[in-house]
């Protein structure tokens, strides 16, 4: 027998069992991978860290708003805590309540607004001298307020609604002149205190006029109904009137006509802050910031010093409500404007045109401060802080509506109590400042420019601004001292690494008092129409936002023109 006969042909393996059996087992390795992951994502721990600060935050505001002093109201307690089904943040508030406030209705206000955002408030232990809440959502415990001192008695212990009533007004008007036609014509009228045995609050009257009934009663009536859902806001329409009551009290009158509204001379407003929708709080009290103010010695003399005193600039005062207008960016004039300065600084006589910048400070920390500022001229300059609940949030929206964005960059101050995240200290090593001032522009986005956040240690250090100075070189950013420190050396060292700077010429709000800050804005205006330019810094706290819209309209007044800060830096 030959070999060819010799092999035998073997059977083929049943090839379509074999791709059923892979088939079926492929199904059933994904489903329960599939079981796996869902069994994982549904057994991981519910992040409520920003939910619960962010109340946390709210309540602070709610107890700000309604004269309780900032410094009154101390954090003692602030932690993670984590649960099998959940992480949040516990604070714990210790809050000294003024005599003229009554505790109960403190307590009382506290419970009526943390309710309405669903979370569960219980009142603790309660004595003669001290009365706690509890504040908990979804079953757990993030704060916990404890009230002292306050008058005790329940005469008297109505409810405070001013706050809540004049923060409805103000969304009413904004959300009409964002909504309605730009030929809209608007008067806002100051508001009237009212009162019963129960409660007291505000009642203001809106006159609108609308160039045609394209915006009708019943549109205008639909938009407010949808602005104040769920903020226990009735809006009813009478003819050609809508009124509007807050918890049933009548707090806001809209008389809508056609054609043109009446000449009215106003008194300034100063009751609230415009904000966008969608939030929920008034903003009447100053919040602290851990930004420098001058010190007791002289004030570091800037760039350029007057070497008179300045003269009153007598304006009337333009209403808060009055809408000012959004404005894009202006160009930078040729440098020739510049007066040539004389031996002392001071140009001989300027006759040109007269440009200021304003830097916003410390933008990041609070959200409703934040949006106000948002709302107001582009041309203005936002510093933001690194590492702050909403500074990339503000950055962003800053940009996108025109605002020139910096980065505040917190630096070593002499008061070694004052500390910031991310902050850069004489006593680190090259390499960590240029990492940690590194990190910091990564985490503001946009940014254009940076300006020091307190720093009287480390800008008076030239080795160490060096390092900063040659990171802003690379990044093309320009740099703006502050001048927190007699001994700056900020100037010098931007010149010799080639970063384009300038400094600060008066800070306008170091007290939060209205015509604390409008006194220091007169001193900006002076300064700037000597020279021909100045820069001035306030911050993103209430008692400025309020008065700001007033500056604004005193600027464009006086002829002078506001630009971002790079317009101004050399």
């Amino acid at each position: 027998m030959s070999d060819a006969a010799a092999i035998k042909p073997t059977r083929a393996p049943n090839s379509w069992l074999a791709i059923f059996l892979g088939f079926t087992t492929l199904i059933i390795a994904s489903t329960l991978a599939v079981l796996m992951v869902r069994q994982y994502l549904e057994s991981r721990p519910l992040d409520l860290t920003e939910h619960t600060r962010d109340l946390a935050m709210k309540t602070r505001l709610l107890l700000e708003t309604n004269r309780v002093p900032s410094m009154n109201i101390d954090v003692v307690d602030s932690a993670t805590r984590s649960s099998d089904t959940a992480v949040w943040w516990y604070y714990e508030m210790a809050v000294a309540l003024p005599e003229e406030l009554n505790a109960r209705t403190v307590e009382q206000l506290i419970q009526d607004d943390l309710t309405a955002r669903n979370v569960l408030v219980t009142k603790l232990e309660s004595t003669d001298r001290l009365r706690s809440v509890s504040l908990s959502l979804a079953g757990l415990e993030f704060a916990k307020v404890i009230l002292s001192g306050g008058s005790q008695s329940s005469a008297g212990a109505s409810r405070d609604l001013t706050a809540a009533t004049d923060r409805i007004a103000q969304e009413t008007y904004q959300t009409l002149r964002r909504r309605l036609a730009p030929t809209t014509r608007f008067i806002q009228f100051p508001s009237e205190e009212q009162g019963d045995s129960t409660a007291r609050w505000t009642h203001t009257r809106i006159e609108v006029a609308l160039e045609d009934d394209t915006d009708g009663l019943t549109r205008i009536q639909d938009i407010l109904a949808k602005a104040m859902a769920n903020r226990e806001v009735s809006v009813q329409s009478d003819g050609e009137i809508i009124r509007m009551r807050y918890l049933g009290h009548p707090c806001v009158e809209l008389r809508l006509s056609t054609g043109e509204l009446p000449e009215i001379q106003l008194p300034m407003v100063t009751r609230p802050v415009p904000i966008d929708d969608g939030m929920e709080l008034p903003i009447t009290e100053e919040i602290p910031t851990l930004d420098e103010s001058p010190t007791l010695s002289p004030e570091p003399e800037p760039d350029v010093e007057p070497e008179e005193d300045a003269e009153p600039i007598a304006a009337a005062p333009t209403p808060i409500g009055t809408p000012v207008a959004k404005i894009s960016r202006v160009e930078p004039a040729p440098a020739q404007q510049f007066p040539a300065p004389t031996a002392d600084g001071l140009a001989e006589r300027y006759d040109g045109p007269v440009r200021v910048a304003i830097i916003v400070d410390d933008g990041g920390n609070n959200q409703l401060v934040d949006e106000a500022f948002l709302e107001m001229d582009s041309r203005l300059t936002l510093a933001i802080l690194p590492f702050t609940p909403f500074g990339r949030s503000t950055a962003r929206l800053g940009n996108d509506r025109g605002f020139e964005i910096m980065l505040h960059m917190p630096m070593e101050s002499d008061n070694e109590r004052v500390t910031h995240p991310g902050m850069v200290l004489t006593s680190m090593e090259p390499e960590e400042i240029a990492q940690r001032f590194e990190a910091a522009l990564d985490e503001v986005p946009y940014v254009q420019g940076v300006n020091n956040h307190t720093g009287s240690r480390f800008t008076s250090s030239a080795e160490d601004m060096s390092v900063v100075m040659e990171i802003a070189r690379d990044r093309s950013l320009y740099f703006i001292d502050s001048v927190t420190s007699n001994h700056s050396a900020v100037r010098g060292v931007a010149r010799d690494t080639g970063v384009p700077t300038a400094r600060r010429d008066v800070f306008l709000d170091n007290e939060a008092d209205p015509e604390y800050i409008i006194h220091q804005f007169e001193e900006l205006l002076a300064k700037a129409k000597r020279r021909g330019w100045a820069i001035g810094i306030c911050h993103f706290r209430p008692a400025t936002a309020e008065v700001m819209p007033t500056l604004l309209a005193r600027l464009e007044a006086d002829g002078i023109e506001l630009v971002h800060a790079s317009d101004l830096v050399r």
